[in-house]
């Protein structure tokens, strides 16, 4: 079986690609987001979409609910708000990931 993922961009469900060139295909809608945005920060502030719209394909998992802030598996999740970040977190000997629910994942 074929690995494949499915677009989602803002809200939107896209097409269904193989994860091979999915990377290619997410930098392609990067730089289209930055050629057709004006004073737009995300993609669901544009005029028109930016994919066709498709249905969930039967493949793609249930979405999972915002991780909490506070301790979770494999670290401590930090908030955030407006982007900033404590300073303190410059001096944490780990590689931290940003998330999407406006944190900081701090690996354990």
């Amino acid at each position: 079986m074929r690995a494949v993922a499915q677009l989602r961009v803002g809200e939107t469900w896209g097409d269904v690609v193989p994860t091979s060139i999915a990377p290619a295909v997410l930098v392609a809608l990067a730089h289209t987001f930055l050629r057709v945005r004006a004073t737009q920060w995300h993609v669901t502030e544009l005029r028109e979409p930016m994919v066709a719209a498709m249905p969930p394909d039967h493949r793609v998992p249930e979405q999972a609910p915002p991780l909490a802030y506070g301790t979770v598996a494999g670290g401590e999740h930090v908030p955030a708000p407006d982007g900033i970040v404590d300073p303190a977190l410059g001096e944490v000997d780990a590689d931290l990931v940003v998330t999407p629910w406006r944190g900081v994942l701090v690996p354990a």
